[in-house]
């Protein structure tokens, strides 16, 4: 009788850290659809931005050009369905994108428009209500199903990349991973 119950108690933990696996595994693949995602609004922010006419004393040359390079991201961003369940391939093709983009933002920052970016007037003109919206009325949640990013969104990535130079970060990264024994970030 005892050996029954605890074989019963046995299959029953099994099965709860199978459901358990299942559930972390469908989290996981939920939060590289909800990044994947977001890339995919990002470059269409970036191409808003690309395509407007900056201010004087900003050159967006550099980012159009990194724009042409970005594939996966400009043959997914404005369809009407996009494709969010990539392969590992195209997963890795994503990310590589996504730090090219971070990569050029930086650049067009502190190296193309270094002058402009350290002119508080020409930033507050670049960031001008009448370029980007400010409203904070709709605030929606990033999901896989968000069909466009929120200006003010756009400007905190545009604010982050500005002040991080992603290759020094990626960097850092890589060398607590290695360090510590910790699981890295999904996306």
């Amino acid at each position: 009788m005892i050996v029954t119950d605890v074989n019963s108690t046995l299959r029953k933990l099994e099965t709860y850290a199978t459901l358990y696996g299942i559930n972390q595994g469908q989290k996981l693949n939920k939060q590289n659809r909800v990044l994947t995602n977001l890339s995919y609004l990002l470059y269409r922010s970036l191409s808003k931005l690309c395509d407007s006419e900056l201010p004087e004393g900003w050159d967006n040359s550099k980012l159009k050009e990194v724009r042409e390079e970005l594939t996966l991201m400009a043959r997914e961003a404005n369809k009407e369905e996009r494709k969010l369940g990539l392969s590992p391939i195209e997963r890795k093709q994503l990310q590589e994108e996504r730090l090219k983009l971070q990569r050029a933002l930086w650049e067009f920052f502190n190296v193309t428009n270094k002058e402009s970016f350290e002119n508080e007037e020409k930033l507050a003109e670049l960031f001008s209500p009448q370029r980007f919206h400010y409203s904070l009325e709709r605030t929606e949640l990033l999901t896989e199903d968000l069909e466009n990013l929120e200006d003010i969104s756009f400007i905190w990535f545009l604010e982050a990349n500005a002040a991080l130079n992603p290759d020094a970060f990626y960097e850092r990264y890589k060398e607590i991973l290695k360090q510590e024994k910790i699981a890295p970030l999904a996306g």
